[in-house]
């Protein structure tokens, strides 16, 4: 089971579609673009045009895992989706893990500032 020690968190508005929660969110309420910015994890599912959902900026965090799964100490990134995947270069890095999680499992990713890979 993933853990969450969250540091510091916001709530944001959710944009135009329903989102669930343990997914990467920008600032602006939608999943990132693959390897794109994010705001933070999104805690719980939110409905579209939704007020005050929280997301956790900094911690560790539940999020889903992607394609592909993760391997211990990998920096990750956003899929389309929100999901975590294994950064590769050019993305942006929003945190990482300190095991190893397979496609489906819920993974505690270490978030911190968003360098590029």
């Amino acid at each position: 089971m993933a853990s969450f020690r969250s540091l510091m968190t916001d709530t944001i508005k959710i944009g135009g579609s329903d989102l669930s929660g343990k997914r990467f969110v920008t600032y602006d309420g939608l999943y990132p673009t693959a390897g794109g910015d994010a705001w933070g994890v999104l805690l719980f599912d939110s409905e579209a045009n939704s007020q005050d959902a929280t997301v956790i900026l900094f911690g560790a965090a539940p999020v889903d895992v992607g394609e592909g799964g993760l391997s211990a100490g990998d920096y990750v990134a956003s899929d389309a989706s929100g999901k975590a995947v294994t950064a590769t270069t050019g993305d942006h890095i929003l945190g990482r893990v300190k095991r190893a999680y397979s496609t489906g499992d819920v993974a505690t990713v270490y978030l911190f500032a968003h360098p590029t890979a």
